[in-house]
């Protein structure tokens, strides 16, 4: 369960910011198929932690709303396929909504090996308008997981707030140099515990994350994230 409760963390940090570029009714999510990005992510002695490939496999419209299905594969540190999973993003005239339950329970399943585990999530799906700017407020989103094996249960709740529009930088990953939004926010995890950490992302118009920093409660960097790579 802790491994689980690891990889959970670490998945809802992602998926509540992740955003990668397009060229369809969003900026900052990858719709167009064959659109791949890679993040990797270092401690704060800079080793590495994971790598993190996700590519657009399928892209369709229904109505008003186009949806793309996101292959999504994590490689430890030691070059081993951890979790190889799907999920989907939705987009319309007023924003992308990525489908963050989805996502973790097929990747809970995955690292599962006692078919008796169930798993229940409920949840706001993480959303975000199709237009950025300094100042901007965005929605909060949050997850609670249910774990049932025999007479066992288990409760993960998380939710990410006061996520905000901060500024405008300038920064330089080994992907490139781009000019970014720079977005902030408030998370907290229960598992046992309760986990608070505060986030920063930096994303492109056109290529989506390109830099992500998680502190903990006292500010000090526990981890981060770099673009990589980015292929359309």
């Amino acid at each position: 369960m802790k491994k689980v409760s690891k990889i959970l963390i670490v998945i809802f940090l992602f998926v509540a910011f992740s955003v990668a570029s397009a060229q369809s009714c969003s900026d900052y999510y990858p719709m167009v198929k064959g659109t791949s990005y890679e993040l990797t992510t270092y401690d704060k002695k800079d080793k590495l932690e994971s790598v993190i490939t996700n590519t657009v496999i399928n892209f369709e419209k229904k109505g008003s709303t186009e949806v793309a299905t996101i292959q999504s594969i994590t490689i430890d540190k030691n070059g081993n396929e951890k979790l190889n999973s799907e999920y989907t993003i939705s987009c319309d005239s007023k924003g992308v909504t990525m489908d963050l339950n989805t996502l973790l329970k097929n990747k809970i399943e995955a690292t599962q090996t006692n078919s008796d585990v169930q798993s229940e999530i409920t949840g706001t799906n993480p959303f975000t308008p199709n237009n950025l700017s300094v100042g901007l407020d965005l929605p909060a989103s949050d997850m609670k997981m249910d774990f049932h094996a025999g007479d066992v249960k288990m409760s993960f709740g998380a939710n990410s707030t006061d996520r905000k529009v901060v500024g405008k930088e300038q920064v330089t990953v080994p992907a490139g140099t781009f000019d970014c939004f720079v977005i902030t926010a408030k998370n907290e995890m229960k598992l046992l515990i309760t986990k608070h950490t505060t986030t920063k992302i930096w994303i492109a118009e056109g290529v989506g994350v390109v830099k992500q920093e998680t502190y903990n409660k006292k500010g000090h960097l526990e981890n981060y994230e770099v673009l990589t790579k980015f292929k359309k």
